[in-house]
């Protein structure tokens, strides 16, 4: 810092050495200055959502309705076309698969049931398609034995008329 004992103010007092480390400084400053700077980072743009799968629906018989125990019946609804449906039971709060068909072209399925043991029996449909799951609600049916009409009585032969 001192040279003949005065302080050196001026550049051409000071020593090469001692003058490195100012002028590096000074070149970094500059090219983080001047630098061109990298591009900003392009904006990540999510894909759209996949549109909204219809409601799966029940719709015969009626949730709540009283089935025939003894006989077979028709579960039918509607789900999002083309997509895979499958009917769910509960028993024991277990779930149990009881088939698996594709809805046709304009949502519509039905399951064909065989008959069900008297008491209280909860449904529930499932629709798959493309990824995506579509619930219907749980519908529960009581079966009940309903009883058969009669056979309807033959008609009695006809009598022959009587001759005058």
């Amino acid at each position: 810092m001192f040279r003949d004992g005065k302080p050196r103010y001026w550049i051409a007092g000071y020593d090469g050495k001692f003058l490195v480390v100012p002028v590096l400084l000074a070149l970094v400053i500059a090219g983080i200055i001047w630098l061109p700077q990298p591009p900003a980072p392009k904006p990540v743009i999510a894909p759209p959502p996949p549109p909204a799968m219809e409601p799966t629906l029940v719709l015969q018989p009626a949730p709540g309705s009283v089935v025939p125990s003894n006989e077979t019946f028709v579960l039918s609804g509607s789900a999002e076309p083309g997509s895979v449906v499958r009917l769910n039971y509960f028993q024991n709060n277990v779930d149990h698969l009881l088939g698996e068909q594709t809805a046709a072209t304009n949502g519509g399925w039905a399951f064909n049931l065989s008959r069900l043991q008297a008491g209280s029996h909860t449904f529930r449909v499932l629709a798959f398609k493309a990824g995506r799951t579509m619930p219907s609600g749980e519908v529960t049916y009581t079966s009940k034995p309903v009883p058969r009409p009669p056979a309807p009585k033959k008609p009695a032969p006809a009598k022959p008329a009587k001759k005058k």
